[in-house]
């Protein structure tokens, strides 16, 4: 159970080292399309593939004819790990520097059939600590050569080579050896150079390791009852729409850290021989723990047994029944109850449901941010069309401004000084200024006229229509335009009408058009408040 943020947080790896078997129809093409870090990851992981069901024959031409220098080190870091000494020697003809720190993202490359099998990747986790769930290159280099040995002979040929065994890395290469070597021999040689053995890694090894390390490990006095907890943040931020996992353990004990991925006889089987090896030697089966696993918020759920635990995904295909009869028959607690009153049998299917929640969660709110992403789109088309539109309406009113003030019997020299002036207006939201720059030609035009006629003697001012009122109205935009109309109108509610319509079409207020229409219609009798 210690190990299920471990777990959580490899299953983006394993997802994507799961790709190794199509890896070669990734062409150029392919890459050329991914953004540059999704690019680095496929073309670091492809160099797993040169070593990938070859014989040492063949591993050893590659190292030997490698330009990049990371393929050497990962045909070294494959020799140390799978104990194959041509390519140890391959790999240091080359220049391997067995102590420099290697980066996570190149032991990711690191080529195998079983994507359950532990890896180099799984020591650097051991030895540090695993990256976030959505980090996609992990850069650090935690481990180097040296420390991922896991046989006493190659340790021997690696110091040989200059290898370099100061306390901090021997007690790496303590954790490597103890965790996923077969036999306890070189463990012992590193107790006796210096390395000290660290009580936590028993849960390791109930985890990850071997019935015979376990054993071992037991043998030299480590507590089958140890308790551990969960370190650091307990947030798993899973990369799904920002949805954040809660998954940690407080105060669990060895017995609670059994291999928790069984799908096949030999696994659960050797999940079953650890804990018995565990309860011989003295672990408490009903110990209790806290628990969490859940999204969104915290959820921490106390009294919880290793019954609890194992029970919880017994009903999967990973699960382990042949665990949940096991510890039953060996005096676990069936009505054990945790803080929220649930029995072991109760909490079976838990994972399920919570995982189910979360890709719920993550399905509302990836609709979610695409019902926004496709209104963001649909708003911005609308407002580039409409705002044409709206300016086609507004040139379209004026055109019928224009018509009926010619037919009144303006100047047609002003009408088109208006309306042109006017569509300036409406094409720039109002900033050319165009109706106020007429409004002033016509009126010296006027004025002009006016001393003509004055001068001349041939006419006589005509009075307002009968019923009539005119005054100039100051509309003012939220651009910051303000423009002086003219209104002619009998009635307040033509007026209120002709307001609003020199409102909108002055603004461009193309959403309010078809209703200022309407009120013109309603209060002056006509769609574009020309009352008679």
């Amino acid at each position: 159970m210690i190990c299920r943020s471990i777990r959580v947080s490899a299953i983006a790896l394993i997802a994507f080292v799961s790709l190794s078997g199509c890896m070669s129809v990734i062409d150029s093409m392919v890459l050329a399309d991914m953004d540059p870090a999704s690019r680095k990851l496929v073309e670091t992981h492809r160099l797993g593939e040169n070593f990938k069901n070859v014989t040492d024959a063949q591993a050893v031409r590659t190292i030997q004819t490698a330009r990049n220098p990371e393929l050497v080190t990962l045909g070294g870091v494959i020799g140390i790990w799978e104990q194959r000494p041509a390519l140890i020697d391959a790999a240091l003809a080359r220049g391997m520097n067995l102590n420099q720190g290697i980066p996570n993202r190149l032991l990711l490359s690191y080529p195998k059939e079983d994507l359950m099998a532990p890896g180099p990747l799984n020591a650097a986790y051991l030895i540090g600590t695993p990256p976030s769930m959505t980090q996609l290159i992990d850069e650090r280099a935690v481990v180097s050569a040296a420390m991922l040995v896991r046989d006493l002979q190659t340790f021997d040929r690696l110091i040989q080579a200059g290898a370099v065994y100061n306390p901090a890395t021997l007690n790496a290469t303590l954790k490597t050896a103890t965790v996923f070597g077969n036999t306890p021999i070189l463990s012992e040689r590193l107790l006796q150079m210096g390395a000290e053995l660290s009580p936590e890694l028993i849960f390791s090894v109930a985890s990850q390791g071997s019935a015979e390390m376990l054993s071992w490990i037991l043998s030299q006095g480590i507590d089958p009852n140890s308790r551990l907890s969960t370190p650091g943040d307990r947030r798993q931020h899973t990369g799904l729409e920002g949805i954040t996992l809660y998954s940690y353990a407080e105060n669990i004990t060895p017995l609670f850290s059994l291999p928790g991925y069984t799908p096949d006889t030999p696994s659960r089987q050797r999940a079953i021989e650890m804990a018995r090896l565990l309860i011989q030697a003295g672990a408490e089966v009903n110990a209790t723990a806290t628990f969490s696993y859940s999204i969104s918020e915290d959820q921490p759920i106390s009294g919880w047994t290793p019954l609890h635990a194992y029970s919880m995904t017994q009903n999967q295909p990973y699960g382990n029944p042949d665990l949940v009869a096991y510890l039953i028959s060996v005096g676990a607690n069936t009505q054990a109850l945790n803080s929220h009153g649930q029995t072991p049998a109760q909490v079976t299917g838990m994972a399920d449901r919570v995982t189910q929640q979360m890709m719920t969660l993550a399905d509302q709110r990836r609709r979610q941010r695409e019902q926004r992403e496709a209104q963001a789109r649909q708003q911005s088309q609308t407002a580039d069309s409409g705002n044409l539109f709206g300016q086609a309406m507004a040139i379209a009113g004026l055109a019928t401004v224009g018509a009926a003030a010619s037919n009144a019997g303006v100047d047609s020299s002003a009408v088109m000084q208006i309306v042109g002036g006017g569509i300036a207006d409406v094409m720039t939201e109002g900033r050319a200024g165009g109706i106020q720059q007429a409004q002033q030609q016509v009126q010296q035009q006027q004025q002009q006229q006016s001393r003509s006629q004055a001068s001349n003697q041939t006419t006589a001012a005509l009075p307002p229509a009968p019923g009539f009122q005119t005054e100039t109205y100051r509309v003012s935009c939220p651009s910051g335009v303000s423009n002086d109309i003219p209104l002619h109108y009998r009635t307040q509610q033509c007026r209120s009408a002709m307001i609003d319509f020199a409102q909108a079409y002055s603004c461009n207020d193309y959403r309010r058009f078809e209703q200022v229409h309407a009120a013109c219609e309603r209060a002056c009798g006509s769609v574009n408040c020309l009352q008679e």
